[in-house]
């Protein structure tokens, strides 16, 4: 089940002028999510015609347009992958605003903040338990682990990159494109 067929399934118990504010998180959440699933496919063509240029390029070295035209699809794949962090990061905040306005009128629910993803992991078990309520088991695992591998990421390694480091490109074992820091260091 897609976000978008699981909030229309939801959205369904509310009045449409009451649920205004979840419909249009939800609304937003639903955009997000298509616009990684876009990243993605655009992330997998390019690495894919990456993956052959290197090839192509490894058969004839001293060919500069080939190498002209590799470097420039590197800048493609490095912009699909960094593309991936900061719109999945916005995505997870986005899913955050709508469990926060999925909860806005439980009494419950009232002081416990969800309005961003860290105050979701940090505030999930007390809002369960305020409302007697069920999660999957691993949710708030999940929850930290994209915390830990968008979140935290993005902000460390695409965002506010300190540490003298440029994106390098590698392949792993299945020709799949990569992006690693590099140190710049000497």
């Amino acid at each position: 089940m897609t976000l978008a067929e699981f909030i229309h399934a939801e959205l369904e118990r509310y009045e449409p002028d009451g649920g205004r504010p979840l419909y249009e998180a939800a609304a937003r959440a639903i955009r997000f999510e298509q616009y990684i699933a876009e990243i993605v496919r655009r992330y997998t063509e390019a690495g894919r015609l990456h993956s052959q240029m290197i090839q192509d390029a490894m058969a004839s070295p001293s060919e500069p347009a080939l190498i002209a035209s590799v470097n420039q699809q590197t800048v493609l794949v490095h912009l699909e992958i960094e593309s991936f962090y900061v719109f999945a990061k916005m995505f997870l905040y986005r899913v955050a605003r709508l469990l926060h306005w999925s909860f806005a009128t439980a009494r419950f629910a009232r002081g416990i903040s969800i309005n961003k993803h860290h105050e979701l992991i940090a505030n999930l078990p007390r809002l369960l338990a305020a409302g007697d309520l069920r999660a999957p088991d691993d949710m708030l695992t999940l929850a930290q682990e994209l915390q830990t591998r968008i979140v935290d990421y993005r902000d460390k390694e695409v965002e506010h990159d300190d540490r003298h480091t440029i994106a390098m490109t590698y392949f792993r074992p299945d020709l799949r494109t990569c992006r690693a820091p590099c140190s710049t260091r000497w």
